[in-house]
């Protein structure tokens, strides 16, 4: 098997030593869903962040009476990360 993380920062190395066993492929497909993958974890990774500091922020307004509650919704926050999470797992 080969290690992504290889292919990723040496393509022709791998491609090449596959030659040597009669096996032609491009990287360059594959790389370029690596690329987008990784994109999309660190956009979750984002959204995820988000959840957390307005999950906190929701006890810390209610406990001090401010109208703003309902702003920072963490129901809102929610669906919004469910569904980019159900759009980027193809469900």
């Amino acid at each position: 098997m080969l290690d992504i993380k290889l292919i990723r920062e040496n393509p022709q190395m791998v491609q090449d030593g596959l030659l040597k066993r009669n096996v032609d492929i491009d990287f360059t497909e594959l790389l370029a869903w690596d690329v987008e993958r990784r994109a999309k974890i660190t956009e979750v990774e984002k959204m995820k962040n988000d959840r957390n500091v307005t999950s906190k922020k929701i006890p810390v307004l209610k406990k001090n009476g401010e109208e703003r509650v309902n702003h920072f919704s963490n129901e809102a926050v929610e669906h919004t990360f469910e569904t980019y999470l159900r759009d980027f797992l193809g469900e």
